[in-house]
């Protein structure tokens, strides 16, 4: 049987009783008999998967899968993506971070430019950092905006754009 561990990239737009299958043949055994469903019990405002539900008949042996993504049986989400590993008959996936290093943005309102933002997913949460080498930068004030659009950080825009708020500024750097 297959359980699900954790949710590695959760997706926008799905709703609750969604269904999807990974085919077998992708999890190291054959379609349609070590297939994987998965039904959606919960999502967040924006669609994003909180909770499934997985079934199906395992394959006997180890394996891991990177990155899986799911074909619809219906409903209107997309972007989920799922690790799967297989060892002594249990399935488990494991969280990833994904990373987009060298972002640029657009200022709301301010005249900064230059600025070059690495950015961390974890759990649908950003973390932000600018990159350290960045050389350039000017124009910055404190309380400016920066907006990321989601559709470069594994998202859709504007439901998973990243908005940056400078707090504060100085002479050498943004802070």
């Amino acid at each position: 049987s297959y359980t699900v561990d954790d949710i590695v990239i959760s997706g926008v737009g799905y709703e609750s009783g969604d269904q999807l299958v990974i085919l077998g043949d992708v999890l190291g055994g054959q379609s349609p008999g070590n297939d994987l469903s998965l039904v959606v019990g919960s999502v967040d405002t924006g669609g994003e998967v909180l909770s499934l539900t997985a079934s199906g008949s395992a394959f006997d042996g180890t394996g891991s899968f990177v990155s899986v993504t799911a074909s619809y049986l219906h409903g209107n989400g997309n972007g989920g993506i799922w690790d799967v590993t297989y060892n002594g008959g249990t399935f488990n996936a494991t969280l990833i971070e994904p990373t987009y290093p060298s972002q640029t943005g657009t200022v709301g309102g301010g005249t900064g430019t230059g600025a070059i933002w690495n950015i961390t997913s974890t759990n649908n949460t950003y973390s932000i950092t600018i990159d350290p080498n960045e050389v350039g930068v000017s124009g910055y004030s404190q309380y400016d905006v920066i907006k990321i659009p989601g559709n470069t950080l594994g998202g859709a825009t504007p439901d998973n754009d990243a908005q940056i708020t400078i707090t504060s500024v100085n002479s050498s750097e943004i802070v």
